[in-house]
């Protein structure tokens, strides 16, 4: 028996020639083998697990081994603190403004028949923000008196806040 077994992922024609001898006579036959396409799966690469800095969108292009060259839907299904968005095959993750924690990225590659899948751990590091000094009109007293002005502030990092003040030679 004859095995023939085409290379990996080829599809077409194969023209095979075949010969019997008896030692002094021979004949002899070709003839044509044709390799049906199939569709192979995708083949999504590992995405190592990532790390940005809070406030910050990771960027990160997908490679997938397609050897059928068919369109790829890519999608993505993050934690609630996530935005994904595709542009062809970049992954564009957002986390929502001054939070930090990890989350889970499953994302997927789909050729219409097959689905592909990778996993990884988002990071967001926090970043210290700066406070914001609550508005402080300007103010008015006559000759010879004080003023108290009420100072407040907000620090999305911190509860504690310390205020100072700097005053020209007037006062």
């Amino acid at each position: 028996d004859l095995v023939i077994t085409p290379l990996t992922n080829f599809n077409g024609e194969i023209n095979v020639s075949i010969t019997v001898s008896d030692g002094d006579l021979e004949d002899s036959q070709d003839f044509v083998l044709n390799v049906n396409p199939v569709n192979d799966p995708p083949v999504l690469s590992p995405i190592a697990n990532q790390t940005i800095n809070e406030d910050e969108a990771l960027s990160y292009d997908l490679d997938v081994l397609n050897v059928d060259n068919d369109m790829i839907f890519f999608s993505a299904t993050v934690d609630d603190n996530f935005t994904a968005v595709f542009s062809n095959n970049t992954l564009y993750i957002a986390p929502d403004i001054d939070w930090s924690g990890s989350g889970l990225v499953l994302v997927s590659a789909f050729d219409g028949e097959y689905l592909s899948e990778q996993s990884f751990t988002l990071t967001v590091l926090p970043v210290n923000d700066a406070p914001v000094l609550s508005f402080i009109e300007d103010q008015e007293i006559d000759e010879d008196s004080s003023v108290t002005v009420l100072l407040s502030g907000l620090d999305i990092d911190s509860e504690t806040l310390t205020f100072s003040a700097d005053v020209d030679g007037n006062a």
